[in-house]
């Protein structure tokens, strides 16, 4: 059994790039962004492939916050989790 790493162990992490591609869906992804941005995506979805919805302010509107919601998802459960982990063994 391996020893678990003492406190003056490592001291910083680096995390240099992103080999995972493009990740733009998750199976919680809508419930997500129905949390973070407080409406149901689906009326807005076509305008992710170039559709109008509405007008092209709303459909601005939507993508920014589609791409905003994808943002926060990645910082709280990519970059969070390992924050999290390193202050659990710090």
């Amino acid at each position: 059994m391996q020893e678990p790493l003492g406190a003056s162990s490592v001291q910083s992490l680096l995390t240099d790039s992103w080999e995972a591609g493009v990740q733009n869906w998750t199976p919680t992804l809508l419930a997500q962004f129905k949390t973070r941005r407080g409406y149901d995506p689906m009326p807005y979805i076509p305008a992710l492939i170039g559709r109008v919805v509405g007008d092209s302010a709303t459909s601005e509107r939507f993508l920014w916050d589609f791409r905003r919601t994808l943002e926060e998802a990645l910082a709280d459960n990519h970059y969070g989790v390992i924050a999290q982990v390193l202050h659990e063994r710090a």
